[in-house]
């Protein structure tokens, strides 16, 4: 016998199924999350979505199906969406991880409804996404890039100081073939597959040596055997694991993850005296809004910019300095000049009101 749980959720469902063909709304296909996926993916992302996107797909479906993958499209509410939410942050997730998360499921909803899989509104539309704060800066110190290069071997060592030396990220160099690399111009190649657009990286000396090595690869042989995925991430784990159990100096070697490698690349420019513009064009981001989180490690960048004006409108050194030199500065009467031959109009006299 049917006990009363059972008999209030037939119930339910019945209840469901009559207000949707009230209203119009049917469901062409009973399928799942998890069976959607795969067509999702063979029918749409292979085809449109660029390499790194279509191969990290699978490894965000896995979590996803563990709370939502028997869930009948249709049967999607934003309350189970917003119970989804909770429970990934119990997982401990980000809340990046769980923004991505609900970008890649109102997709597979969209194409659903445009492939006629379902006939009901996308409930994910006016779902909110976490506020993220993802500004994580982890430098390496000296000692630590050290202590990281000098432990590790083969292609694993190789891979850290090209990183180190260009700020390139980790897809960037797994994905690097012996084409990318010009010699003749100094530079690397990274194509970037979302605009078409490709960009080119200077390589120093230390670069240079190392990438000479693979010189005798052909042309779209990658250099490095690693796939995607974690793979990456768990061979530098082990490295530092191992430099632990070996050395205790590196411990210092804390909450490590490979894209620190670009973080100190960065960091180790603005802090030399690089500007800011210029590391953001290395970067290669495409606003100075990305690069700002560096400034702070370059406590001179201010009073450099602002001394700067001393060349323009400083009346005498002696007022700035409180000495009789005027190396660097100009007197007002220059600058009147300068203003006169650039602009060709005659400056304010003294007399005029500034």
């Amino acid at each position: 016998m049917p006990n009363k749980a059972l008999a209030e959720q037939y119930e339910a469902q019945q209840k469901l199924k009559i207000m949707r063909g009230a209203v119009g709304i049917t469901e062409c296909e009973p399928v799942t999350v998890k069976d959607f996926f795969t067509r999702y993916s063979e029918r749409h992302s292979q085809i449109n979505k660029k390499e790194s996107t279509r191969n990290v797909e699978p490894f965000m479906m896995v979590s996803i199906n563990k709370h939502l993958g028997h869930c009948r499209l249709a049967d999607i509410t934003p309350e189970t969406i917003e119970k989804f939410k909770a429970e990934r942050l119990k997982d401990g997730v980000r809340p990046s991880t769980v923004n991505r998360a609900l970008g890649l499921l109102s997709n597979m909803f969209n194409k659903a409804i445009e492939w006629n899989v379902v006939n009901v509104p996308n409930p994910f539309r006016n779902i909110k996404h976490f506020r993220e704060n993802n500004v994580r800066v982890r430098y390496l110190s000296v000692e630590e890039i050290n202590l990281l290069v000098d432990h590790s071997e083969g292609a694993l060592k190789d891979i850290i100081q090209i990183a180190l030396n260009t700020g390139m990220r980790r897809g960037e160099i797994q994905k690097m073939k012996r084409r990318d690399i010009n010699f003749a111009n100094n530079v690397i190649a990274i194509p970037d597959q979302k605009n078409g657009e490709t960009s080119y990286i200077p390589m120093n000396g230390t670069c240079r040596a190392i990438l000479s090595k693979y010189r005798d690869l052909g042309d779209d042989e990658r250099l490095f055997g690693y796939d995607f995925s974690s793979t990456f991430e768990r061979v530098i784990r082990r490295t530092i694991k191992k430099l632990k159990e070996k050395d205790a100096k590196c411990s210092l070697l804390q909450n490590f993850h490979f894209h620190d490698l670009r973080h100190t690349f960065a960091s180790y420019l603005v802090m030399n005296g690089v500007d800011l513009n210029t590391a953001r064009e290395l970067l290669r981001h495409k606003s100075l809004k990305m690069t700002l989180r560096y400034a702070h490690l370059s406590p001179g960048f201010k009073q450099t910019a602002i001394e700067r004006l001393d060349t323009y409108w400083t009346p005498s050194a002696k007022l700035v300095n409180g000495a009789g030199s005027e190396k660097g500065c100009n007197s007002l009467e220059t600058l009147k000049k300068k203003m006169v031959d650039r602009k060709g109009v005659e400056p304010l006299t003294s007399t005029m009101p500034l």
